[in-house]
C-alpha cells in the first residue's frame, strides 16, 4: 500500500504526490482514514464505511463534511487496522440487527473510495479471508483510472455508480472534473453488468435538470436492462 500512496495515481487526476511525505493531491488524503462506520438500511443493506475525502468539489455534495476533510470534518474514526475493521464489519452483518435490516455486504462510499483504494483492498482480503463468501458494494463518482476500476471489478460483487452529466462543461462546473473518464468508466462497467447494483443520476434543480434526458439516453445507449 505504502508504494502507491508514495506515487499516488489512484484516480484521474493521477496526481504523483507523495502522501505519505504530506505532499497533498486534489483529495488532500495521506493515510487512509475512516470517517466513520455503521450498519446502513439504504439499498444495499449493508455495513457501510465512509472513508474520508474525494477527488471531487461538487457543489451539491451531501457528505460534504467527509468528502472535504480535513476541512470539513473536525473528527474522522482515523486511520484504523484492515483486519480489525474486516472482522468489526464481519460481526456487524451477523449481528441481529444486521440481520433485522437485511445487510448482507460490507460497502465502502464516502467521499471517494478510490482514495484509499489499496486500504480497501486490504480489508477486503482481510474478510475473505475470514468469510470467503461476503459480499462487498463499492460506490463511486466514477472519476479513478481504468487500471483502478479493473482492480475494483475484480473483486467487488456490485457496484453503485454516480453520474451527474454528459456535457463536460456542464459536469465541471458541477464537480470541478472533466466527464470523459466518468463515462467511459460507466461504459467499461456496462461491459460486466453483473457487477452494477445500480447508475444513480443525480437531479440539482435548476443546475443540472438538463442533462438528465442525456443521461438517460446514454444509459440507454450502454444497455436497456441496465439498474
Amino acid at each position: 500500500m505504502d508504494a502507491e500512496l508514495q506515487d499516488c495515481r489512484l484516480c484521474e487526476w493521477q496526481c504523483g504526490v507523495d502522501r505519505l511525505a504530506g505532499e497533498q493531491g486534489v483529495c488532500l488524503l495521506g493515510e487512509p482514514q475512516v470517517a466513520l462506520r455503521t450498519l446502513h438500511p439504504a439499498p444495499p443493506a449493508s455495513y457501510t464505511v465512509f472513508m474520508a475525502g474525494c477527488n471531487l468539489r461538487c457543489l451539491h455534495c451531501q457528505n460534504w463534511d467527509i468528502a472535504q476533510w480535513p476541512e470539513g470534518r473536525n473528527r474522522v474514526d482515523g486511520h484504523l487496522a484492515a483486519g480489525e475493521l474486516a472482522k468489526e464489519a464481519l460481526k456487524a452483518l451477523a449481528s441481529s440487527l444486521g440481520r433485522g435490516i437485511g445487510a448482507d455486504r460490507i460497502f465502502f462510499s464516502g467521499g471517494e473510495a478510490t482514495c484509499s483504494l489499496p486500504f480497501v483492498e486490504e480489508v477486503v482480503w482481510q474478510a475473505r479471508k475470514l468469510d470467503p463468501s461476503v459480499r462487498i458494494n463499492f460506490d463511486t463518482n466514477g472519476f479513478m483510472t481504468e487500471e483502478s476500476l479493473r482492480r475494483v471489478l475484480s473483486w467487488t460483487t456490485s457496484v453503485t455508480f454516480d453520474l451527474r452529466a454528459v456535457d463536460d462543461e456542464v459536469h465541471r462546473a458541477l464537480t470541478g472534473a472533466p466527464a470523459g473518464p466518468v463515462l467511459r468508466n460507466a461504459r467499461m462497467i456496462a461491459e460486466q453488468p453483473e457487477k452494477l447494483w445500480e447508475f444513480r443520476i443525480l437531479v440539482v434543480p435548476g443546475v443540472n435538470d438538463g442533462q438528465i434526458e442525456k443521461l438517460s439516453w446514454f444509459i440507454a445507449g450502454l444497455g436497456t436492462e441496465l439498474p
